[in-house]
């Protein structure tokens, strides 16, 4: 079920999602079969705050059981997502981005239990062209922490610079 909002004098919309998987999977090799059961949802808005300025906020997650007697566990994740963008002279734009995202999984084990954290940033600098096309040079680091019962700790961080070329086809 979703529901979407636009208001078009403002350019605001807000949309709202929820959902119900079910999925069914075996092995190509027939070693196990895998019954997943979960809800999502998503919750997002978009908004011009001030002249040139865009902003989106969205959250997401899901949590859920995988049914397989052999393996059961719980799984819950959720996702918050900030961007905004300010568009300069001659079609330029700059943006930035903070992602945070936790993914906790327990097992039949209770003693076993899993959680793991991202927090992603991102920079940006983007041109538009004629024709729909435009560029983004991009810079992103995350720091990726999961913890397990078991007295382990791994941190991992990383930095990425990446640029593309790409085409809008709106209409």
């Amino acid at each position: 079920v979703g529901i979407n909002a636009i208001n078009n004098k403002t350019g605001s919309s807000y949309r709202a999602t929820v959902m119900r998987h079910e999925v069914a999977q075996t092995s190509w090799s027939g070693a196990y079969n895998r019954r997943l059961v979960y809800d999502s949802f998503f919750l997002g808005g978009e908004w011009n705050p001030v002249l040139n300025t865009e902003v989106r906020l969205t959250a997401s997650g899901y949590i859920g059981d995988q049914v397989d007697a052999s393996n059961p566990y719980k799984f819950n994740a959720r996702s918050l997502v900030f961007e905004a963008r300010y568009r300069l002279p001659l079609n330029y734009s700059v943006g930035y981005g903070r992602n945070f995202y936790r993914n906790l999984t327990t097992y039949r084990n209770k003693t076993n239990v899993q959680s793991v954290a991202v927090h992603f940033n991102t920079v940006s600098l983007r041109k538009d062209y004629d024709g729909g096309w435009y560029s983004i040079v991009q810079y992103a680091d995350s720091v990726d922490t999961a913890v397990s019962t078991v007295p382990v700790l791994t941190a991992k961080a990383g930095h990425q610079i990446s640029f593309r070329v790409a085409k809008d086809f709106s209409f």
